[in-house]
């Protein structure tokens, strides 16, 4: 989170730069990766539950209620 502050501010240095662009790509890359194997299982027949079931963000927002 502090190389993305650091970045609006534009405090960089130009290794942070790399660093950031580096780990920016990796979560891209990650993203890419669950999307694909979330296809292939709904492709394949397997239920795919909601994001807000999968983490308790439902379960949650019941007890607030």
């Amino acid at each position: 989170m502090v190389l993305l502050e650091s970045n609006q501010e534009s405090l960089l240095t130009m290794e942070e730069r790399r660093e950031l662009e580096e780990l920016s790509l990796a979560a891209d890359q990650l993203m890419l990766k669950k999307a694909h194997a979330c296809a292939l299982l709904r492709w394949r027949g397997h239920p795919i539950r909601a994001l807000m079931l999968l983490s308790g963000l439902m379960q949650e927002s019941r007890s607030w209620a």
